[in-house]
C-alpha cells in the first residue's frame, strides 16, 4: 500500500512540474515577444523553445537539500505549496509585464 502512494505522490510531483513547466514557457513566449522583440529586434519564441528554457534554467539554478524524514501526504502537501507559490509568482510576473505592455 505505502508503495502504491509513493507512486501516486511521485505522479503527481511530476504532473504538477510538467504543468508549471508549461505555463511558465507560455508566460515567457508572450513577454519575450512583448519586451525583447521590439527592443533588440530578434525573432520571437515558439513555445517549445521557451519551454526548454524554462526547463534548463530551472535545472541550473535547482536548489538541493537533504531530504527529511517526510510521510507521503506531507511531501504532496508541500509540493502542492511549491506549485501554488510558483503559478502565483509567475502570473503577477505575466500580469506586470501586460499592464507595462499597455500602458506604454
Amino acid at each position: 500500500m505505502f508503495a502504491l502512494q509513493s507512486l501516486g505522490a511521485i505522479v503527481v510531483a511530476l504532473f504538477i512540474d510538467f504543468s508549471v513547466a508549461l505555463y511558465a514557457g507560455l508566460v515567457l513566449q508572450s513577454m519575450w515577444g512583448w519586451f525583447i522583440v521590439p527592443a533588440f529586434d530578434v525573432a520571437g519564441l515558439s513555445f517549445m523553445v521557451a519551454t526548454g528554457l524554462i526547463v534548463v534554467a530551472s535545472m541550473l539554478t535547482m536548489k538541493t537539500s537533504i531530504p527529511k524524514e517526510q510521510t507521503t501526504g506531507e511531501m504532496m502537501k508541500e509540493g502542492f505549496h511549491k506549485a501554488y507559490l510558483k503559478f502565483i509568482q509567475i502570473s503577477c510576473f505575466w500580469f506586470i509585464a501586460w499592464a507595462v505592455v499597455t500602458v506604454l
